[in-house]
């Protein structure tokens, strides 16, 4: 799981290098407006500087706009790779058997199989080879332990919006096909956490799917600029800004999915809180700890009658004193998470 959580924090990262770089151009476009808009005798020696000169013929570069948006869409497109690709890695690790891969994930293996077989030069990855594959395969169906090429399974073609990544998800098992990936207490739960807008986040609790419509609307500006110079509909800086925080709750909400997905595939590592106190404020959850080392950071597994899902604790107090962790067994602690619950629910320890 930290290996998941690892990758997130890659994406975060290099999404903030982007948003950086796009502050640091708009202050660039300030700095240029200010010395030009002033009297000629103010900045005389700073307009014939080689750098300002420079800067200002790139204020409304399309090189700029082009290079943020393919670093974007990039950026994201290479969290879910990495992402999934984990995911696949674990569960196999997890299983060490061909019974810890679906019947419904072999049978589309297969059928992946069978595309790279009839058209080899589309999977271009030097290590895949005719003879892999066929084994790959046959390990699969009929041998004591699997052996699945990630970059078979996984292979999509370079556009990742809704469809293709619902695709994905439902080809590993983690959700079901033609079901919501971000649901409405997905939204609700953490969209405070990356958005500050009020309407905006009113706007996405109420439709999810503006999510996908954002991570679209990049796809499609994406493969614009990579077949046209000359573009109309370029987005402003407000609303690349927009995209690169949706992107971000789009990532996150997908996290808590495959991790989700991952422990309800190995239950043996879940174990239930026999007691469990109340909960405040819809999201502190008051439990005694039972034999379970809990620290901040930590996921809780929690069921009811019709959802499974994963939250994050974000604090913990005992005896009204906040601590990093828990360690002592039997221990009544407060846990602040990151998502709605109920009292009513099941809550599970990893272990």
């Amino acid at each position: 799981m930290d290996d998941f959580q690892a990758i997130f924090c890659a994406f975060n990262d290099r999404l903030h290098e982007i948003t950086t770089f796009l502050l640091m151009v708009s202050q660039q476009k300030d700095f240029v407006k200010t010395i030009y808009d002033s009297s000629p005798e103010k900045h005389s020696t700073l307009r014939e500087d080689a750098y300002v000169k420079s800067s200002r013929e790139l204020i409304n570069s399309k090189v700029e706009y082009n290079a943020i948006i393919i670093s974007a869409y990039a950026c994201f497109e290479n969290y879910i790779d990495d992402l999934l690709q984990e995911y696949l890695k674990s569960i196999i690790k997890a299983g060490c058997n061909v019974d810890s891969i679906s019947t419904t994930t072999k049978k589309k293996y297969f059928d992946k199989i069978c595309e790279y077989l009839s058209s080899p030069h589309r999977y271009p990855a030097e290590h895949l080879s005719i003879e892999a594959a066929i084994k790959s395969v046959y390990d699969c169906y009929y041998g004591s332990k699997t052996d699945i090429i990630a970059e078979l399974l996984l292979h999509h073609g370079g556009n990742l919006k809704q469809e293709n990544i619902s695709n994905l998800l439902s080809i590993l098992g983690i959700i079901e096909q033609g079901s919501l990936i971000v649901s409405q207490r997905d939204a609700q739960d953490f969209v405070s956490l990356f958005l500050s807008d009020s309407d905006r986040q009113l706007a996405i609790i109420t439709k999810p799917q503006i999510l996908f419509q954002s991570l679209d609307e990049l796809v499609d500006q994406r493969n614009i600029i990579a077949h046209t110079w000359n573009s109309d509909s370029r987005f402003g800086e407000s609303m690349l800004r927009d995209h690169i925080e949706l992107l971000l709750l789009l990532g996150y909400v997908i996290l808590f999915q495959v991790i989700c997905s991952y422990y309800s595939k190995n239950p043996h590592y879940l174990h239930e809180f026999p007691v469990v106190h109340d909960v405040f404020n819809h999201n502190v959850l008051c439990l005694n700890s039972d034999k379970a080392a809990i620290k901040v950071g930590d996921f809780l597994y929690i069921k009811d009658e019709s959802t499974v899902f994963v939250a994050q604790i974000k604090r913990i107090e005992v005896n009204r004193t906040s601590v990093d962790i828990v360690e002592e067994p039997n221990t009544d602690v407060g846990l602040e998470l990151n998502r709605r619950v109920k009292r009513v629910q099941k809550f599970y320890y990893i272990q």
